[in-house]
Formats: structure tokens, sequence, C-alpha cells
């Protein structure tokens, strides 16, 4: 079986495909790579929504076997969440898929041995890993450099429902340790009082100096 070229375009604007498919075209000229036009997929997105690639459409959509090359503009293509980056990376490397990355070229698998392509992968896990373990910190210490939109309603631990409280009170202990010693993470303990990541933070923030911690 011949190995096909394969690239996947995530968009949010319209006019961004016709730069995109440029990109990759030339990316392929430039490296005398052999793409169809009819093996490009576009993934126009819908702003809150999730894209639709994932580790199965990836394989199904297009049809990937081994030895096959993946291209994308760069890495966040491949997911709206880190966790979906992940297991999408995952999902082509466990398929013996050749990814190639334009924009970050490092990371590229297509034309490595075995060996560096499994040290790449390994990395690449690691690394989307640990900024998905620490992404909680990152993110809140950018919202607390950030000044409140005008007009927006306050909200704080003073504005919880009796019910929101008591679901604070219930579950603050299992968060509230080491993360590796955490029996629900940060993006749990959200879901659960139903808050907005700055929001969170902020509420458990006042909760603790309530605490007198």
């Amino acid at each position: 079986m011949l190995n096909k070229t394969f690239a996947y375009i995530k968009i949010d604007i319209p006019m961004d495909i016709e730069n995109q498919i440029n990109l990759i075209k030339g990316y392929c000229k430039e490296n005398k790579i052999f793409l169809k036009d009819e093996n490009i997929f576009i993934d126009k997105c819908i702003e809150g929504k999730q894209i639709k690639l994932d580790s199965t459409q990836a394989l199904e959509n297009l049809s990937l076997n081994s030895g096959d090359i993946f291209i994308i503009s760069e890495l966040n293509q491949l997911g709206s969440t880190i966790e979906g980056i992940k297991s999408v990376w995952k999902a082509l490397y466990m398929h013996g898929v050749d990814i190639i990355i334009i924009e970050n070229k490092l990371l590229n698998t297509y034309s490595k041995s075995l060996i560096e392509r499994k040290l790449k992968s390994e990395i690449i896990i690691e690394l989307l890993n640990y900024i998905n373990e620490n992404m909680d910190i990152i993110y809140y210490n950018e919202k607390t450099h950030k000044s409140s939109s005008i007009g927006r309603p306050k909200e704080d631990i003073e504005t919880l429902t009796d019910e929101q409280i008591q679901l604070l009170e219930e579950n603050f202990p299992k968060f509230d340790k080491d993360r590796s010693e955490r029996t629900i993470t940060a993006d749990q303990f959200m879901s659960i009082l139903g808050l907005k990541r700055n929001t969170f933070y902020k509420i458990i923030k006042q909760y603790k100096k309530a605490l007198g911690e």
C-alpha cells in the first residue's frame, strides 16, 4: 500500500483557510512532499465549541495508516484542550503516522528513526502533562493581573448559593492538599461548584482566608 499525505486545518475565521492552505502547500513543495487537494481536511470551528478532530476521527475521517504523513501548521491544531492534543498525538503515534508541524519543526517525527520518534513522542507527552498540571496556576496568575471589566457583576464567596457553600465545604478538604495528594482536580471542583476559573480561584482564596489558612 502506497503511503499518503494528509493535511489538517483548523480555522476560526473563513479568511484563514487560504492562508493555511498556501502555508501547507508551500511547505510540501519546498520539501518535495506530494499532497493531493482531496487529502486536505478543513475543520471550520464555531466559537465556543470544541473542534471536531479527536483520536478516533483523526484516523477514521482521514483513513490514516502506518507510514502516512499528517501535516499541521502548529501543535494546537490537534485540539482545543491539552488533553485533546495529547489524545490525538498518542493515536497518531501508535498508528505509525509520521507527523509534520510546520511552525514547530523540532517536534516533527517525519523521516526520523524509530528511536527518535519514540523519544520525541515521550518528550511531547511529558511536556503536555506538565503544562496541563500547571495550567491552573498559570491561568490564575495571568487573570489576577488583569483588571475587571466595567459593569461586570461582582462574584465572590458572598454571592454563592447555600447549595454551592455546602458543596464547597464538602469538597474543599479533597482539594486543599499538595497536587499529588488531591483526590479532586481543580476542573472537577469548578464543575461541581458551577464556577468559571478566575471566580473559582478567587473564592478558594477567600475561603482559605476565612479558615485562617
